[in-house]
């Protein structure tokens, strides 16, 4: 392991206290974890991601007859996720 310094911001700090005191860890071990879930358990940059890992929000809603023009939506989906 290697020992480090950082500086954080007030707000930051105090989550990541709470969070230690809540799982009964040590604040380096909620540290620890963060970055390992920020930086080692997202999807390689390579793979293309699917519309429902980029929208996982998709299906969650049913619209009806008074609803905006679903179509124009869709479309408006494709064209962001094909970019």
């Amino acid at each position: 392991m290697v020992r480090t310094q950082l500086y954080l911001p007030e707000s930051l700090y105090k989550l990541a206290k709470k969070e230690a005191k809540n799982r009964k860890i040590a604040f380096a071990g909620v540290v620890r974890i963060s970055l390992k879930n920020f930086l080692c358990d997202k999807p390689a940059s390579k793979k293309k991601m699917t519309l429902e890992e980029k929208y996982p929000f998709i299906g969650m809603f049913k619209g009806g007859k008074h609803d905006s023009n679903n179509e124009a939506i869709d479309e408006f989906l494709l064209d962001e996720y094909e970019r």
